[in-house]
């Protein structure tokens, strides 16, 4: 059987710090895996470049060459990162690409507006019923909701085969849609090995070492940082960590503040709250860290401004024997949608950090509560300063939490899952 695989995604290249290019990169890995170990078959990746590239780890860079080593095209729009510069030349390779002879061609794509573009091109070879458009649906938003229904669900899938692809179960029902023959689920892919476990003392060392340039901690620091920072760690109970963007949809600091008071109160815990802000809004960082003060308790908390690279947050979820990962957004967060399940929480979970996070719509398919992590009202400080104490004396959580990745969202079982969908539909 002669396979084609053609994967259309937009930004696909570090820094790792979107949940879709990260969803892309994940995809691509588990691709080159079926290509290597189970079907013999052409890969071909078609992406954009982004707008705004900011200073990439060599580290991601090295593992990326090796991944682009894999394919047998990989081209990126060389006249820039806007759609409509490069449309044409969209167009021009995936054409290429389709035309090839071959039994089967399976067309991924990652993008709503390179999937709408490109369509025209794909109709033409609807014809041959050998081609299967797979569109990956990974946000929960609105738009998204109005674009399946109204142009997608109604003009395509009842005369193409195109399979909708969700990356969770809740996801789909969200949507209204029931599993079926045109329906399937490849959730977001964690490299295993890059995130694991490490030892936390030497971790805590390397982390602060090459984050310091960028560390605010906003406390008034006597001597040298380092030391000071490794003694703070040292001396935590527990390391709390957060990684993401800083604002009231994504990081409710009032209620996180006040569960830090109470675990020292009521339960003789000294925490540590450790924060890697991609970004903040509209002086979110200031207030979190006047109500803070007002507190008592900013001397607990640090952070940090800079986007990490895979093997930094792979530190950052082993800074202590106690780690804890908070993530606790409003079930449908307002200023940015996310990939669900957050990629994030998941690799998270893969470093064996014991995740406490909103019952949203992705998280619920991934976490049972208190057996591989903890769901948790984001909004009740009182009862998640109750997880936290409870997180911390349930050092199995994490490693049930990291089993719970390698069977259902590592590259090597999400690589078993394409192999047996492509298999079933070239079968049919």
């Amino acid at each position: 059987m002669k396979l084609r695989t053609v994967l259309a995604a937009k930004g696909l290249h570090p820094p790792w710090c979107d949940g879709i290019v990260s969803y892309s990169k994940g995809l691509l890995q588990s691709l080159t895996m079926v290509k290597r170990d189970y079907i013999p078959a052409s890969l071909v990746v078609i992406s954009t470049i982004r707008k705004r590239v900011m200073q990439v780890d060599v580290r991601d860079i090295a593992r990326f060459k090796e991944l682009v080593k894999a394919c047998d095209n990989f081209y990126y729009l060389a006249r820039g990162p806007s759609m409509r510069e490069g449309l044409p030349i969209v167009k021009a390779l995936l054409r290429e690409s389709l035309s090839v002879k071959s039994d089967y061609v399976f067309v991924h794509i990652c993008d709503l507006e390179l999937f709408w573009k490109i369509l025209t091109i794909i109709k033409a070879h609807f014809a041959h019923r050998r081609v299967f458009i797979m569109f990956h649906v990974l946000l929960p938003s609105y738009a998204n909701y109005l674009l399946l229904y109204r142009r997608i669900m109604r003009r395509i899938l009842k005369k193409f085969n195109a399979i909708l692809t969700f990356s969770s179960k809740k996801l789909m029902r969200m949507y209204g849609i029931e599993q079926g023959p045109l329906t399937t689920i490849i959730p977001p892919i964690v490299d295993t090995k890059i995130f694991r476990r490490k030892d936390s003392r030497y971790v805590a060392r390397k982390f602060i070492q090459y984050n310091i340039p960028y560390v605010s901690t906003y406390t008034t620091l006597e001597g040298k940082v380092m030391p000071y920072l490794l003694d703070l760690l040292e001396s935590a109970d527990c390391c709390i960590t957060y990684i993401g963007p800083l604002s009231p949809d994504r990081f409710p600091y009032r209620s996180v503040v006040k569960s830090l008071i109470l675990l020292k109160r009521n339960y003789k815990v000294n925490p540590k709250l450790v924060i890697v802000a991609r970004e903040a809004k509209g002086g979110y960082v200031r207030k979190l860290l006047d109500y803070a003060r007002k507190n008592e308790v900013v001397n607990d908390i640090l952070i940090f401004s800079k986007l990490l690279s895979e093997d930094d947050k792979a530190m950052l979820f082993s800074l202590s024997e106690n780690t804890l990962f908070l993530y606790l957004p409003k079930p449908m967060p307002k200023d940015q949608p996310m990939v669900e399940p957050p990629i994030s929480v998941l690799e998270a979970m893969s470093c064996e950090a014991r995740v406490l996070a909103s019952p949203t719509i992705g998280i619920v398919d991934v976490i049972e509560h208190g057996k591989n992590g903890f769901l948790v009202n984001s909004r009740d400080a009182d009862k998640l300063a109750e997880v936290i104490h409870i997180a911390t004396r349930s050092p199995a959580i994490g490693k049930l939490a990291r089993q719970t990745i390698i069977e259902k969202y590592s590259v090597e079982a999400n690589a078993i899952r394409i192999n047996n969908l492509y298999r079933a539909y070239t079968c049919t």
